[in-house]
């Protein structure tokens, strides 16, 4: 009797001590979580290599907090038009002058489209080591749009004038059509398979702009 007594003991104690561990994670999950308006939201990510510096080049057009998270609080930091711009020899250089310049937690989840500056498409070294660098960030998907542009700096620029919200208008174009027009667009994951198979890239749309107006030459 006594020995069952202590094996009901033991039991209850390991039970008691699972609960706390438990009780204790999900404690902490809760203390680190980020509050939704404490968050910046990239909704376009544009990427080029320059080749002079050596460096690359990264411009995030952000998303309104209200539009993409359905919260009624909005920061500056999150209105539409407002761009963001890094520069870095790799993507730990950049993600440290975020850390450095920004206090809003940057949150990837959102973005909608990826556009490659010309330079760094045409660059396979370059495009391969981005690409890696993304397919292990799995918070960004695989199914996210992809185009091109010659000049990043031209597009950010015409968006910001116009107040675009970019990310809407470029997945606009395949998910509101439905004609016979309607094209399948470049995916993130038809980018990844080509690096992982070493086989030409698709024909990605390019994004120009002509007397301030975006214009894409869907493939």
């Amino acid at each position: 009797m006594e020995k069952d007594k202590e094996r009901q003991s033991i039991r209850t104690g390991v039970k008691l001590l699972f609960c706390l561990l438990v009780s204790g994670f999900v404690f902490l999950i809760a203390c680190q979580a980020v509050e939704p308006e404490k968050r910046a939201y990239p909704q376009v990510i544009g990427i080029d290599w320059q080749k002079e510096e050596q460096r690359y080049t990264v411009w995030m057009h952000m998303a309104s907090l209200a539009e993409d998270t359905g919260q009624r609080k909005q920061s500056a930091e999150t209105q539409p038009g407002n761009e963001l711009y890094f520069t870095g020899s790799d993507g730990a250089q950049i993600h440290t002058a975020y850390e450095a310049t920004r206090e809003q937690y940057l949150d990837i989840g959102h973005v909608k489209a990826v556009i490659f500056g010309t330079s760094l498409r045409e660059n396979r070294e370059r495009l391969r080591e981005v690409l890696t660098g993304m397919e292990s960030e799995s918070s960004l998907g695989n199914s996210l749009c992809i185009f091109t542009t010659d000049s990043l700096s031209e597009l950010s620029q015409a968006v910001e004038e116009q107040g675009i919200s970019l990310g809407d208008f470029l997945t606009g174009l395949y998910e509101n059509r439905t004609d016979s027009s309607a094209q399948a667009p470049v995916r993130l994951a038809d980018l990844y398979r080509s690096c992982h198979t070493d086989t030409a890239l698709p024909q990605i749309p390019g994004i120009t702009v002509k007397d301030r107006v975006l214009m894409v030459e869907k493939k």
